[in-house]
């Protein structure tokens, strides 16, 4: 995030110093699944719109970036298995047509035709054409060297270890590699924001949320033509009544939420290499990175099912 915002600050004549702690792509950069302009299972608003406008710059953000990020359309296809959770789905996709999303209904044989890997027992599924996949590695890599071409100097290994303040304004910034000051810091440390905003005397909350994959040998490339989302792990977060996901569920309720849920597996993708990314078994584990078997043994009988 920071090296991005870089590219807009170091043209406008800021010198510009991105202190990373892990190095690039260390943290969730690194372990994402690179899915891009996925609406479907966000909730309407500001976030949602955000999420469309940077879609429409990936076809061409190879080339501003003069770096390689494997981008590729691909849409996107929520399988449902149930009819309980087929007429869910159903009324939601109504909703969100409504609110100017791209977003369509598919019977099981329509899905079938579309993805044809899909097995015969699906009741239908929600298709999201207007998404992709992008290398998320390379993505990092690319805004690093164009950071860099910009003139932002990039330190690697700097760990904040405390944040001074004068006339009520951040002075400076102590890292394990000096102290740094300018007139504008941005806390872009991801999971561990809340941390950096505590350092700066203000309150944001986060709560950190793992996820788990399974990453397959590369197969052809195409050989999944569309993302596929598990419909079950998205109905379990759905409210039925305002059909519509809560913008900070409560930890109890979510959980209850993914407990009630025997599904593990969340999405799969494949890459432009022809790895498949088969992504799952969210949770709060706290600073926490483990792979789980168990979940791991889950994610894939998810996928068979699938």
């Amino acid at each position: 995030t920071l090296l991005a915002a870089s590219l807009d600050l170091a043209p406008a004549g800021w010198r510009v110093s991105v202190l990373d702690a892990g190095g690039v792509a260390a943290g969730a950069s690194g372990a994402a699944e690179g899915i891009v302009g996925s609406v479907a299972k966000r909730k309407a608003g500001p976030v949602t719109d955000i999420v469309r406008r940077s879609f429409a710059a990936f076809p061409t953000l190879g080339v501003l970036l003069d770096h390689p990020i494997e981008f590729t359309g691909k849409p996107g296809l929520m399988v449902i298995h149930g009819e309980a959770d087929a007429q869910l789905l159903q009324a939601f996709v109504k909703k969100r047509s409504l609110e100017g999303i791209a977003i369509e209904w598919l019977d099981g044989d329509a899905s079938r035709a579309l993805e044809p890997a899909l097995g015969d027992d699906i009741a239908g599924s929600v298709y999201t054409p207007e998404q992709g996949v992008v290398n998320p590695i390379q993505l990092a890599h690319g805004y690093l060297s164009a950071a860099k071409r910009m003139g932002a100097t990039v330190v690697s290994g700097s760990r904040v270890l405390s944040i001074e303040h004068l006339g009520g304004r951040i002075s400076s910034v102590n890292t394990t590699t000096g102290k740094y000051s300018g007139e504008l810091v941005v806390n872009a440390a991801g999971a561990n924001a809340q941390i950096i905003a505590a350092m700066a005397g203000d309150r944001v909350e986060i709560t950190p949320k793992r996820a788990q994959m399974l990453v397959s040998e590369a197969l052809q490339p195409g050989r999944l033509r569309n993302t596929l989302y598990s419909g079950a792990v998205v109905a379990a977060g759905l409210n039925r009544n305002t059909l519509d996901f809560e913008d900070v569920p409560s930890e109890t309720d979510q959980l209850r939420a993914e407990a009630a849920n025997r599904w593990q597996l969340s999405s799969l993708t494949q890459t432009a290499r022809g790895n498949v990314l088969f992504c799952g078994g969210f949770g709060f584990a706290g600073d926490d990175r483990r792979a789980e078997p168990d979940t791991a043994q889950a994610i894939a009988q998810n996928v068979a099912e699938l």
